[in-house]
């Protein structure tokens, strides 16, 4: 039900005539960052990077975000990339003691 929902939300959504769009340089940013959490969790190998970013920037297209959503797009991203560096530094202080 809820995944009906959320279907149906994104299908209603149309911006407002007056609704600023998103800058194409804000959708780059977004991708790089995207793509930055993605390494950085091994979501898939690196030899992929290319093909990610270019079917990642047609779905953030797609998706038509205000730029509200925008901010909290990269906020959210931000977070996972600080916290998947943290739990990466984590890891390696764990191992590094392990071997002492």
């Amino acid at each position: 039900r809820q995944r009906q929902a959320v279907e149906v939300a994104r299908l209603a959504y149309k911006p407002a005539v007056g609704d600023p769009a998103v800058a194409v340089g804000d959708l780059e940013r977004l991708t790089e960052l995207i793509l930055e959490v993605a390494e950085r969790v091994r979501y898939s190998p690196g030899n992929m990077r290319e093909v990610n970013r270019e079917d990642l920037r047609l779905m953030l297209r797609r998706w038509q975000m205000s730029p509200t959503d925008m901010r909290r797009a990269m906020g959210l991203f931000r977070k996972a990339l600080h916290a998947a560096a943290a739990a990466s530094t984590q890891i390696l202080k764990t191992e590094i003691s392990r071997k002492d």
